[in-house]
């Protein structure tokens, strides 16, 4: 059966629109345990043993992509799978224009849909699609079944793609992003569905084999915190937790959006039970 997994930026892209499409309400978010994994993509999506070797030819990755849309699928896959499939027509229409002396003006110039297979190692891009080869040894469940014929990395493991396209900085944030629950554009009580989890994304990149920038996604994952709420907090706490030489703090042992249960004296002036620390060190 012809397939593409979606990889890098793609699979990223699809990943944070799954999470706001997929929010929780604020009050659940805060009584999250660091350590809850029964709600994470891995729990929802059949998962795929192999890497699925994603077709690299441009018309049959239309093809796949518009028997997913004629299938039916989540919203938020059909948004990005819709974007992607007008890109990869615009490309061949601007082909064309060029050869016939036309201009064009692509709205869509500059997007890439990214796939990943498991032929010879190096990346190869042309008309809007970029195929990534891999001979990597992947942990189990690396792949997620979303639809017929499209698979998506899960996001540990993009997480460990975008190792080698990050700077550590930039890395380590996107790692708090993935195990934290951003808000909702719009909403005042809901924040994004978490994508993974610290102890997952350690117990990912010990296992991965073969693969760029393995090192970097290993180290970086050590210091990632659960339940950042905004890309301010993830700041905040980076820069309180991150180790020295790598131009924090080293203030190890904090947890984010703590609930802490008050006592009868200090209900009375909280007029609440329990508050929520941005950041405590317990």
């Amino acid at each position: 059966m012809r397939c593409i997994c979606l990889s890098h930026e793609t699979a990223l892209e699809f990943w944070r629109l799954w999470s706001a499409r997929n929010g929780i309400a604020l009050h659940l978010f805060h009584c999250r345990k660091t350590m809850q994994t029964d709600d994470l993509p891995f729990r929802i999506f059949p998962s795929s043993a192999v890497l699925v070797d994603s077709s690299s030819a441009k018309r049959t990755v239309v093809e796949i992509i518009d028997g997913a849309l004629e299938d039916g699928v989540p919203e938020e896959l059909a948004e990005l799978l819709g974007a992607c499939r007008v890109v990869l027509s615009e490309t061949h229409s601007s082909k064309r224009s060029e050869e016939s002396g036309v201009a064009d003006s692509s709205s869509g110039a500059g997007k890439v849909l990214h796939v990943l297979g498991h032929r010879k190692p190096g990346v190869r891009t042309a008309d809007g699609l970029t195929y990534h080869h891999s001979s990597a040894t992947y942990p189990k469940g690396s792949f997620l079944k979303i639809t017929r014929g499209v698979y998506v990395c899960v996001p540990e493991l993009v997480f460990a793609q975008m190792a080698s396209l990050l700077p550590f900085g930039a890395l380590l944030s996107l790692g708090y992003e993935l195990c934290g629950c951003y808000p909702v554009e719009a909403s005042e009580y809901l924040v994004r569905h978490p994508l993974c989890s610290p102890n997952r994304l350690v117990a990912f990149c010990s296992h991965l084999r073969g693969f760029k920038g393995s090192a970097a996604a290993k180290t970086a994952a050590r210091y990632v915190l659960a339940k950042s709420a905004s890309p301010a907090e993830t700041s905040l706490a980076i820069i309180a937790t991150a180790p020295r030489n790598y131009g924090g703090f080293g203030m190890r042992g904090a947890r984010l959006n703590e609930p802490v249960k008050l006592r009868r004296e200090a209900e009375r002036i909280a007029h609440d039970s329990s508050l929520v620390c941005d950041v405590l060190w317990p």
